[in-house]
């Protein structure tokens, strides 16, 4: 049975987890311990072959398997999947789902947004400034754990569009913290750019794109957006090779011909990366498919 299977699993991650001893790590004049790479690595496998098992049962059956467990660790495990899936029940009952102000993204689309705020990071000299100016003007320990949060989620999003290997909830949390405020910063800025820059009835663009922004930091906030908006959809290289070679052309064309502010450029890049690029990706393979 499924769930023998399970119970077997989580006792194994947890004897494991119990009997790994710490490496004493040499750095230069520092010296501490942590778990080896290959306890690591291990020890991930593992809760993946878990929360992989435990994602296939209902329900029901997670709340029989809760009854059968004794390890108060699996409980708490087992209840964060339940509570996971009622709350995110009840966001698509309510009136954000409903009105398509929760985003979903997939690994194509999270790739997209690392690749430009890297071409952006490579190639903008101001945005590169702006950045190192956030980082080292702005510094304290609070901004230092965003920071830490936001590049993880960076090269997480890089990462799985590469490989085969399914997203863990804890990484899935790192990609979504990275989605957000990409898209937050992008639309909060560009607004606030263009509000200089515009007048009249065009006001109306960048004001949109403010309160766009702030909904969606405020709806992250709130728990309304979370991990589930991570879909559990495998990227194809073809996907991901076409998307990037689209963002270039709109970076090369937005930055050197029309010589936009980075923001401007950053959006435009957004917009096909979260929006447009599903469309054509869709339209492109799934036509293919069919003639063939």
């Amino acid at each position: 049975m499924m769930e023998d299977v399970i119970k077997s699993l989580l006792r194994e991650y947890f004897e494991f987890q119990e009997s790994i001893k710490p490496t004493n790590i040499k750095f230069g004049p520092f010296n501490y311990k942590d778990r080896s790479f290959k306890d690591r690595k291990r020890l991930n496998f593992l809760r993946e072959k878990v929360e992989e098992n435990l994602d296939k049962l209902n329900n029901e059956q997670l709340s029989n398997l809760l009854l059968a467990v004794e390890d108060i660790r699996a409980k708490r495990w087992i209840r964060a999947i339940i509570r996971e899936r009622d709350s995110h029940e009840k966001i698509q009952q309510g009136w954000f789902y409903r009105l398509g102000l929760i985003p979903t993204f997939t690994e194509v689309n999270l790739f997209l947004m690392g690749f430009i705020f890297l071409l952006l990071l490579f190639f903008d000299i101001v945005f590169l400034e702006q950045v190192l100016d956030f980082i080292f003007d702005d510094f304290n320990f609070r901004s230092l754990g965003a920071i830490t949060f936001f590049l993880i989620g960076l090269g997480m999003s890089i990462y799985h569009s590469f490989s085969n290997k399914r997203v863990s909830r804890t990484s899935k949390g790192h990609m979504l913290f990275f989605a957000i405020i990409i898209n937050f910063m992008v639309g909060f800025l560009s607004g606030l750019h263009m509000l200089t820059t515009t007048k009249g009835f065009a006001l109306i663009l960048p004001s949109i794109n403010i309160i766009s922004a702030t909904l969606l930091i405020s709806l992250y906030r709130s728990g309304k957006i979370t991990t589930t908006s991570i879909l559990n959809k495998q990227a194809k290289l073809k996907e991901v090779i076409l998307g990037a070679a689209i963002v270039v052309a709109i970076f090369i064309v937005s930055q050197h011909i029309f010589q936009n502010h980075w923001t401007i450029t950053f959006s435009m890049c957004l917009i096909y990366a979260t929006n447009i690029g599903n469309f054509i990706n869709k339209w492109i393979f799934l036509s293919k498919t069919r003639f063939e």
